[in-house]
């Protein structure tokens, strides 16, 4: 009786203690991957499908890639893998450095050699799609949920290397090439901002830029003096957007438009304030980072709501 009593105790405490961890997991504010939503809203051509003999692979279209015969050979010969027809042969070139090839399965024609990249050690891709990822994601998930901070601890080195994307064009020429979408840190969209705050906030602000990463962002507005406040401080503005944004290409559009027509106004935000955004400056210039929920340009009945 005193033994079950006892187990019913410890049984209740670890189901307290996995919930606690879910609440607070539930709380955090995660890091964006700009380059991961980018590749969402792209309208990506379909691949085509391998249908004949698999050819033997031709270094005549590349002799460099000699060099790696028995790994290009060896792989290219389990038939595509990536983006359709095409065989993606990887090897090790020492630490954080990993070489590919891409060789069309139809042709045998070495489209792209790559004998080392020093910037990763894993490539990320697929059959039924075009898209190729350095440093993928899924080979970071051991730092979800965890700070900047906490992650140099143990590993400092990751924060100074790169994830890049790419995607196999097949032009109508009959050119294929891999062009480079986007380029970011590896731990963005894996990282915790920290937790989320309830903060509610209403700002009077005009527009400072947004920047090519799609990020807005506002100086404030003193609507008394109606002037920028602390003009000549670098420092004095803050991130806004909807939390949302990139999630629906319809918000993404209405956003830009609204901003481009209206760069010159003044803006009454509503929002929620989150944690501020730390990194990029440092941690002496801590930058307001706002989940928009409305924004109106003054004086007008011009309004966006989310």
């Amino acid at each position: 009786m005193f033994v079950a009593l006892i187990l019913g105790v410890i049984l209740i405490y670890l189901v307290q203690i996995k919930k606690t961890k879910e609440i607070k997991q539930s709380e955090l504010v995660i890091s964006q991957s700009v380059c991961d939503e980018l590749i969402k809203q792209m309208e990506l051509i379909p691949v085509k499908k391998f249908d004949g003999k698999l050819a033997k692979v031709d270094f005549l279209t590349n002799p460099d890639a000699k060099s790696f015969y028995t790994s290009i050979t060896t792989q290219a010969s389990e038939g595509p893998n990536f983006a359709g027809h095409f065989n993606f042969a990887s090897w090790g070139c020492g630490t954080d450095c990993v070489g590919f090839a891409v060789v069309d399965s139809n042709t045998g024609k070495i489209v792209r050699y790559v004998p080392f990249d020093e910037d990763g050690n894993s490539y990320s891709y697929d059959i039924n799609s075009r898209i190729l990822v350095l440093n993928p994601k899924k080979d970071f998930e051991k730092y979800q949920g965890k700070t900047l901070e906490e992650i140099s601890q143990n590993d400092d080195f990751l924060t100074g290397h790169i994830r890049k994307y790419y995607e196999l064009v097949e032009g109508s020429d009959g050119e294929i090439w891999l062009d480079k979408l986007c380029t970011e840190n590896v731990l963005d969209g894996i990282y915790s901002l920290g937790e989320k705050t309830d903060e509610q906030i209403i700002y009077y602000a005009k527009l400072k830029t947004v920047s090519t990463a799609r990020e807005a962002r506002f100086y404030w507005y003193d609507t008394e003096l109606r002037m920028v406040k602390a003009s000549d401080d670098k420092y004095a503005w803050f991130w806004a957007m909807p939390q949302k944004f990139f999630d629906d290409t319809k918000i993404t559009d209405r956003w830009f438009k609204f901003m481009d027509e209206n760069n010159d106004a003044v803006f009454k935000i509503t929002g929620t304030r989150l944690k501020d955004d730390c990194d990029y400056y440092g941690p002496e210039h801590c930058i307001e980072d706002i989940d928009v929920k409305s924004i109106e340009v003054v004086g007008t009945n011009l309004k966006m709501k989310f």
